[in-house]
């Protein structure tokens, strides 16, 4: 790029480099213009660990670039093929992360980060050198603003780069970089990991003979982890750059700060241990491990005391294929619903574990937050049929970690793999099993992978709460069971998506559950010790009003799952139709303990204590579950419902607006609020839905109980009963809470209302 030269600053008596574009090229107006360019980013830039410009000027013609004069030598030649000593590593790396959070800041990618554009002084200090490929994007307050297509180039003349053209030095690029995409602050950040890889190991992370390969090697290949070519690495240091050197930049961190920060703590963590470390001893290769990374595992006293709690978060996908992501999920959910079996161990719930995703999360934050005793995180790729699973397993309270493992396999091994990282994460808890549940968690639900496969996308599917979501997740699970007729999980998880339809009113229940009855009865011929078909079963028997069956399947769900999220919420649903509302506070509570930061479960409770009058405690709880979903419609309704029972009509008034905003479109949604509108004096807003809903309706829509409430509410009980027994000869499931819901409450002095609860046959 140019001609550097020691000299003298005869002004302010200083010693200077000066760089001077070469001659045969400084008539060149692009060599120029790049010439300038670097020069313009890097004044922008004062920061100690960018290399000062003083000034741009010209002699004789040529233009010339004064900047500060570095002793030492470049980063390159200090790595010169062998890794850095520990400290320097973690040192450096800071410094050289902290200049590019400050570049970035400033709106300046320097798009060329290389051990050869980094200098490291005498006295261990990193400059970047070299701004010839900057370009400035616009400054932005916070980098994720940055990352989108308004982030282009502002002072880069067209001609300097070419669209689809990549610029840099190939064995550091980006992936985005060697495909000639538009570059944001994360390309550097890929760049900076590479060269990261090579101060730990003295290799590049991406090497190859041609340019092609090199290219093939950044896009679709993982490199060897550092840890295995240098073991003196510090533990952590490889989750560092895996997440520094992630193919798909939104996986990818997202700032230098993030960098900066987990190798400062890194660095911290080593000068102070909380803990000795010793090595794990090798464990016994068994067939398919063998090329598995075993980490270290930090000792003490307390290694004995079996874990109590844990969350498993979500899988981090990073294949950079979204259609992957119902294996990272369900891989992780699978562990949850398996390791929930243990009498003692709280295993968090999918719904709440799940709210945590991304690759910036402190599981020490999450397991804190949770108040759980131990985290499982981890992320997967999946490259055509090849699969690479690294999983973490830390303890919060000793901030330690307990195990680490990376297992590359087949999808063919897809089910293989499941069972062997449910038992290892078992074995690493140090739970004392009983020989009943270690047979449950050796017991493998299929054989068949695909079946498995198909199940996984089947959950992914219903996970969306859609109308179309629910439809593919019985297609699937439908051919799950025809790979493997005796797959009993499968039939469980199709009762599940039938029952999803009827609750949400995407299908009428009189078509829906007779088709989950046959699927529950099927899971329970399978495996009558399977806990799901037994929830299942109670949900069907109760939602068909055989209650005394409900209560038999519930009661030995819990005998076989009792720490089960959906197992105490059945145990909840059965005492509050029956009105036993201080035995559904408790099941609601322990459902709390289960899953403290779940929407859901908050609801759950607030509609028992809206069910029991105690209206004040029910808008505390619908409050709190508002708080972790806003966008909860049905949230909203309760809330202003509870609020016009509380005689604050004003409030009411204000969150059924709200309900209806977000849920304008939903029967239920409507029709609760009308009932609520009725209840405080907005009658003729009420009787508005009410008639839209009544010219509307359909045995296909199973809404009948509702526009009976409404109906109620304005004290129009003929009407009422009249909708009530269109919901009886429809079979709506919700009739089992006629008897405590506050909805029908100007029902309950008539006959009429004593004799249907009776005909349903709901107990005391």
């Amino acid at each position: 790029m140019g001609v550097v030269y020691r000299a003298e600053d005869t002004t302010l008596e200083r010693v200077v480099a000066l760089k001077f574009l070469p001659t045969e090229v400084s008539s060149d107006k692009q060599a120029l213009e790049r010439f300038l360019r670097e020069a313009r980013a890097a004044a922008a830039l004062n920061h100690p660990h960018i290399c000062t410009i003083y000034e741009i000027g010209e002699h004789e013609g040529q233009r010339f670039i004064a900047m500060e004069l570095l002793e030492g030598q470049t980063l390159r030649q200090h790595i010169a093929g062998k890794p850095l000593a520990t400290d320097a590593l973690l040192d450096l790396g800071a410094q050289i992360a902290g200049a590019l959070d400050v570049a970035h800041a400033k709106g300046v990618v320097h798009r060329d980060i290389k051990p050869a554009n980094i200098f490291v002084t005498e006295r261990r200090i990193a400059k970047i050198l070299d701004f010839g490929l900057a370009k400035r994007i616009p400054q932005v307050r916070s980098a994720a603003t940055a990352f989108g297509a308004e982030s282009t180039t502002q002072d880069e003349p067209p001609h300097l780069t070419s669209p689809g053209v990549a610029v840099g030095t190939v064995a550091y690029m980006s992936p985005e970089q060697t495909r000639g995409e538009e570059l944001d602050l994360r390309s550097d950040l890929f760049s900076f990991g590479a060269v990261l890889y090579e101060m730990a190991t003295g290799r590049q992370a991406f090497d190859g003979s041609t340019s092609g390969v090199i290219f093939h090697s950044i896009l679709a290949e993982e490199p060897e982890p550092a840890a295995k070519v240098n073991p003196n690495l510090p533990q952590g240091f490889d989750d560092i750059l895996r997440r520094a050197l992630e193919k798909d930049r939104e996986l990818r961190y997202q700032s230098a700060s993030g960098i900066v920060a987990d190798l400062k703590r890194l660095k911290r963590d080593m000068e102070t241990p909380r803990t000795p470390a010793r090595p794990v001893a090798a464990p016994t290769v068994a067939p398919h491990r063998s090329e598995r990374s075993s980490k270290f595992e930090k000792s003490s006293s307390k290694q004995s005391t079996a874990i109590d709690s844990l969350v498993v978060l979500p899988l981090e996908n990073a294949s950079g294929d979204p259609n992957t992501e119902y294996l990272s999920d369900g891989i992780a959910e699978t562990l949850i619903n398996s390791l929930a079996q243990l009498h003692k161990l709280r295993v968090v719930p999918r719904s709440a574990a799940f709210r945590y995703r991304g690759p910036h999360l402190d599981p020490m934050d999450v397991g804190r937050e949770l108040g759980v005793r131990a985290v499982l995180a981890g992320r997967l790729v999946q490259r055509g049929q090849d699969l690479i699973v690294s999983v973490e397993l830390v303890d919060v309270d000793r901030q330690a970690q307990l195990w680490g493992g990376r297992y590359n396999r087949k999808m063919a091994d897809l089910v293989a793999l499941q069972e062997e990282l449910t038992a290892e994460i078992s074995d690493k808890l140090r739970l004392h099993l009983t020989g009943e549940e270690k047979k449950k968690l050796r017991k493998r639900s299929t054989q068949n992978n695909e079946a498995y496969r198909l199940l996984l996308q089947a959950r992914h599917h219903a996970a969306k709460i859609t109308p179309e979501g629910f439809r593919k997740a019985i297609a699937l699970c439908q051919q799950a069971i025809d790979i493997d007729p005796t797959y009993a999980l499968a039939y469980v998880f199709l009762t599940s998506a039938y029952g999803n339809q009827a609750i949400f009113g995407y299908a009428p229940a009189a078509e829906v559950y007779p088709r989950m009855k046959a699927a529950a009865k099927k899971a329970l011929e399978l495996d009558e010790s399977l806990a799901e078909a037994h929830v299942s079963m109670g949900f069907v028997l109760s939602q068909t009003w055989d209650f005394s069956g409900a209560q038999r399947e519930t009661q030995r769900a819990l005998e076989l799952s009792p720490n089960v999220f959906a197992t105490q919420g059945a145990s909840r649903m059965l005492n509050l139709m029956r009105g036993r509302f201080d035995d559904a506070i408790a099941s609601a509570k322990r459902a709390i303990e289960l899953e403290p930061l779940s929407a859901p479960a908050l609801l759950s409770l607030g509609v028992i204590y809206y069910c029991a009058g105690r209206f004040d405690r029910a808008i505390d709880q619908f409050q709190k579950a508002l708080e972790l979903d806003p966008g909860s419609a049905l949230g909203h309704v309760l809330l202003a419902d509870s609020y016009a029972y509380a005689n604050e009509p004003e409030k009411a008034g204000e969150e059924c607006e709200r309900a209806l905003a977000l849920g304008s479109n939903a029967s239920m949604v409507r029709l609760n609020a009308a009932s609520t509108l009725a209840k405080v004096g907005k009658a003729e807003e009420g009787r508005k839905i009410l008639e839209e809903a009544e010219k509307n309706w359909s045995p296909d829509i199973p809404v009948a109980h509702l526009i009976a409430s409404v109906h109620a509410r304005l004290g129009e009980k003929d009407a009422a009963f009249e909708w009530l027994e269109k919901a009886f000869r429809e079979r709506v499931g919700f009739l089992a809470y006629l008897k405590v819901h506050p909805l029908f409450d100007g029902l309950r002095d008539d006959p009429r209302y004593h004799a249907l609860v009776k005909r349903i046959g709901i107990p005391d």
